[in-house]
């Protein structure tokens, strides 16, 4: 899925952001997130939970708040 405006597909804008995603067995549509360089598990996210996180990362909050608009997608 690509967010709309940016070209970037959600796969893209994690990487961009220093994050990497992979499949959860037993959750189809979730993948887990963690921060490529510390490792740190930032837990399940669909697309839009995904999206979400990755658009307050991009308007510059920071990790929690981020989070935190990711749960709000849900």
């Amino acid at each position: 899925m690509t967010t709309p405006g940016s070209g970037e597909t959600i796969s893209q804008q994690l990487q961009r952001l220093g994050y990497e995603h992979h499949p959860q067995e037993g959750h189809p549509f979730a993948r887990r997130v963690k921060h490529a360089a510390s490792g740190r598990d930032m837990g399940l996210m669909g697309v839009w939970e995904a999206a979400a996180f990755c658009k307050a990362l991009d308007r510059g909050e920071d990790e929690p708040a981020a989070l935190e608009a990711a749960r709000k997608a849900r």
